[in-house]
């Protein structure tokens, strides 16, 4: 009562001063319950509370319609829009060969929105300089190249085939000096940097 711990439900109150009170009512496990109270002299108030077992809560993913499972049960597709109960929730996604699980805390007061990235383990994209298509993997949370860059510029630095045979390049892609490779990182896709790291001696 006004911030005050009175002690646990059902409970009797007595000797308060005529004026409003704020009351809260909440347990572990369950939402919370905060009402104004308005004591008159000589009356008496009987207060009689529902604790919420759970909220409305959101789920989604990019890209949206993998398969969601919520503590081992399947949910369906996403976006999901629903009540969950109070406490830890085990959330499953599964996007073709991707699969994510993370553990979510839904509280009274907490968060009531999840966002999830699932994106596929490997695809192709197309280079929009001249056409080509290339396969990207995921390792972790990054995306790389799964083939080299076959991309013949004249703009910066120079590059050129393996044995200098023009029909390797199909397989192995062009070599590129340093400044080709940093004017591709700086210029042509954005989304997509270079490892700056050096092997050898």
């Amino acid at each position: 009562m006004d911030g005050d711990k009175k002690g646990i439900t059902p409970l009797t109150l007595s000797d308060f001063l005529v004026g409003k009170y704020n009351l809260k009512i909440s347990k572990q496990g369950y939402g919370t319950v905060t009402k104004t109270l308005t004591i008159q002299e000589g009356e008496t108030i009987s207060v009689d509370a529902q604790l919420p077992q759970a909220k409305k809560v959101a789920i989604t993913s990019q890209p949206s319609g993998a398969d969601l499972y919520i503590d081992g049960s399947y949910i369906g597709k996403t976006p999901y829009e629903g009540e969950l109960g109070f406490g830890r929730r085990k959330v499953k996604m599964i996007n073709g060969e991707r699969t994510k699980q993370r553990s979510i805390h839904v509280t009274d007061g907490g968060k009531d929105i999840w966002r999830f990235e699932v994106f596929a383990n490997k695809g192709t994209f197309i280079d929009s300089r001249d056409g080509q298509t290339y396969e990207w993997v995921r390792i972790g949370d990054q995306v790389w190249m799964a083939e080299n860059l076959n991309y013949d510029q004249d703009a910066y630095g120079d590059d050129k085939c393996y044995n200098n045979d023009p029909s390797n390049s199909d397989t192995y892609g062009r070599l590129y000096n340093w400044d080709a490779v940093m004017q591709g990182e700086s210029s042509s896709h954005r989304n997509y940097k270079t490892p700056h790291m050096l092997i050898g001696g």
